[in-house]
């Protein structure tokens, strides 16, 4: 159901592009001594309006930022002025788009006797959210594109998929961080695979587990956010006998022991987690794959750490690809280290005059 409905046309997928801010920024004292123009590629892994290749009024924030003064200003606008008051104003940005859109570029220039068979880029790290190329006469929103050209990449701002709940597998888990989150009702399916929730979702569970099935009372990892993604990670991968990585994790972290068959039911519940998010993943690759035609062969560029850092993401999404293509596929998912910086710098190569 998942891939059925993310392949048709949705009203929150947006033709947009974003830009990451590292701050703060420091002075750069002697660039007017050694430089006098530069041009820079802007990633910033959030939605925005984009009028042109160096415009981006910010839409909202997500994944728990909600920095003030920023929503409805231009951050490429923002940055000028900053790079400004730090002594650095021959600093142009060139370009700016999303970090899914930096992947998609950065894995066509990664492989470049196979670069028409890239599709796509994703993110799965502390949020997730795919680009894809898309012919331009088939983007309703921007009837005028196929005017300019054949193709579109669009950031299609995935995470905010279903936001009316109709399609997704939600629980009372799910319900209850979106409750306690900080835009309640919106990301949701990035809510339910990305970085900066998954530990989340493994506390809520971990924390029903202990209490029912082993009548524990208070629990150390009561506050919010308490279960890191990584520690959530750990549990989830412990390949040990004994699984002494867990015990050794509750001992250190959360000051609480553990026996071993407690371990394995944490385990079990993290590992489910994780391979929760990776067959939503999968139904989002598919549905890709299938609307443009290209299952039978494509690569789609994958940038995270949740990819990245857990090779059971990585084994079950494969395994759900399997499933959803049952009659075969050729569908690569590829790690395209920096991704989401290479892509800007070359997307400001090829568009700047410097």
């Amino acid at each position: 159901v998942v891939v059925r409905q993310l392949t048709r046309p949705h009203p929150t997928w947006l033709v947009r592009a974003a830009i990451p801010i590292r701050l703060p920024i420091e002075p750069v004292s002697d660039w007017s001594h050694t430089h006098t123009q530069a041009n820079v590629g802007f990633t910033f892994s959030f939605p925005v309006a984009q009028k042109s290749i160096t415009n981006g009024v910010l839409l909202s924030w997500t994944k728990e930022i909600a920095t003030a003064g920023v929503v409805g200003n231009d951050v490429v606008q923002l940055l000028q002025q900053a790079l400004a008051r730090v002594g650095a104003p021959g600093i142009q940005v060139a370009a700016i788009c999303n970090d899914t859109v930096g992947t998609l570029v950065a894995t066509m220039y990664q492989v470049p006797d196979q670069a028409k068979k890239v599709v796509g880029g994703l993110i799965v790290g502390t949020g997730s959210n795919m680009a894809y190329w898309e012919k331009s006469k088939d983007i309703v929103k921007l009837p005028e594109a196929a005017e300019y050209c054949s193709q579109m990449i669009i950031n299609m701002e995935w995470g905010n998929f279903d936001e009316r709940e109709k399609v997704l597998p939600i629980n009372g888990y799910d319900e209850a961080m979106n409750e306690a989150s900080e835009r309640k009702g919106y990301q949701l399916f990035e809510k339910m695979i990305s970085g900066q929730y998954i530990g989340e979702l493994c506390r809520l569970a971990l924390i029903d587990y202990l209490r029912s099935t082993w009548n524990w009372g208070e629990v150390s990892f009561d506050r919010i956010y308490s279960v890191s993604g990584e520690s959530a990670s750990i549990a989830a991968h412990d390949d040990t006998a004994e699984l002494t990585k867990i015990e050794d994790l509750f001992r250190s972290k959360f000051q609480s022991r553990t026996t071993l068959d407690m371990r394995k039911g944490i385990k079990q519940i993290c590992y489910t987690v994780f391979k929760r998010a990776a067959r939503l993943l999968a139904a989002g690759v598919a549905a890709i794959a299938s609307k443009t035609n290209m299952q039978k062969d494509c690569i789609i560029g994958v940038v995270g750490s949740v990819w990245e850092k857990n090779p059971c993401v990585q084994k079950e999404c494969m395994a759900a690809l399997d499933d959803i293509f049952e009659q075969g596929h050729g569908i690569r998912l590829i790690i395209t280290p920096d991704g989401s910086v290479i892509g800007p710098a070359l997307i400001a190569a090829l568009h700047g005059d410097h």
